[in-house]
């Protein structure tokens, strides 16, 4: 009897680790289950969709979408290749999501916030972003030309690479944010303050800066040929320099 207790003891925890329903763990940035390995969740096909599911896999019909809207909060889903374009979300809360190449395009994302997750090279042609806050989250390399962020805040978000042709931000402050080697050609700029973001080597030819703050950011290597700028327009160099030497067109 004492044999088997102890061999029951010794193989229980393996037997049930398997069993264990994986948590997001804010710290970690991780979905872990109470024995400390890292996985995800099986998706139910009925009832509410719990956290640190694997919808990766899911295929997407109007009866997920009306599950996935019913939602509050979205917390270490792996949504990886998912297709939800033309999704609308309102007053969501996005936690630890890993979602790169998923099509979000023509998605609308109204009074959202987005913290520590992964968009990377993902799919979001004319997304919108409305008075929604995105944190501690990369859309790196992403395609995302066209997108419109409004009234929007964003702090220490990547993206480094990404397409944002065409792009329009509208009353946006954007904090210790990266748009290294972004491509901004097109893109307008209307009353935007950038706080020490790097926008090193970005292209943004024939972009519209005429309300912007960059005056703390930098812009090393960046193509700004063509580019408006006003006297409102704060540029961490002269406004001389700005037009003899970058080609910038200054504008009254």
């Amino acid at each position: 009897m004492f044999k088997y207790l102890l061999a029951l003891t010794l193989i229980s925890p393996l037997t049930f680790s398997n069993e264990a329903p994986f948590r997001y763990d804010t710290q970690k940035k991780i979905c872990e289950n109470d024995y400390g390995e890292q996985g995800y969740n099986p998706f139910k096909k009925f009832g509410k969709i719990q956290e640190c599911s694997d919808l990766k896999e899911v295929k997407v019909n109007a009866f997920f979408i009306f599950r996935l809207k019913r939602e509050d909060h979205f917390i270490g889903h792996l949504l990886e290749s998912a297709n939800l374009s033309d999704i609308n979300l309102k007053k969501k809360e996005i936690i630890g999501v890993k979602s790169s190449k998923s099509n979000f395009n023509r998605a609308s994302i109204y009074k959202t916030k987005i913290t520590s997750s992964d968009f990377s090279n993902f799919y979001a042609q004319n997304i919108t972003f409305k008075k929604s806050t995105l944190t501690d989250s990369s859309f790196q390399s992403s395609i995302m030309r066209r997108a419109h962020f409004s009234k929007t805040t964003i702090s220490e978000v990547d993206f480094s690479q990404a397409n944002l042709k065409g792009a329009k931000f509208k009353d946006v402050e954007i904090k210790n944010s990266k748009f290294i080697k972004a491509n901004l050609k097109h893109t307008v700029f209307e009353n935007v303050k950038f706080i020490n973001c790097d926008l090193s080597e970005s292209n943004l030819i024939n972009s519209n800066l005429s309300s912007v703050d960059l005056s703390s950011s930098k812009l090393e290597g960046a193509i700004l040929k063509g580019t408006i700028i006003s006297n409102e327009t704060e540029l961490p160099f002269s406004h001389q320099d700005a037009v003899e030497i970058h080609g910038m067109i200054l504008k009254n």
